[in-house]
């Protein structure tokens, strides 16, 4: 995934966009514990107009490499709110 700034270093547009980004995503991977198609459904959702205005006003280019960054994170199925601490802390996504 594309390197994230700190909720600090952010302004406050983006933290709200960021917020649209982390709900898409957690949205995606209940999906895909549900109905198991969160990962097409990510994918869907950051190719569309709709999808890349939010990634770019949260400060990430959606790209192919963030498409597929999204992808794999929803394939993981890693929870938002435990891969947005370990980034804080500088640990990084395993």
């Amino acid at each position: 995934m594309p390197d994230i700034q700190t909720p600090s270093a952010t302004m406050p547009h983006q933290q709200l966009f960021l917020s649209v980004v982390f709900t898409a995503i957690s949205d995606a991977i209940l999906d895909a514990k549900l109905r198991g198609n969160g990962a097409d459904d990510i994918v869907h959702w950051a190719n569309s107009r709709d999808g890349k205005i939010v990634l770019r006003c949260a400060g990430i280019e959606p790209g192919q490499r963030c498409v597929e960054g999204l992808e794999t994170f929803v394939r993981r199925r890693i929870r938002t709110s435990a891969a947005f601490t370990k980034v804080q802390s500088g640990m990084g996504l395993v």
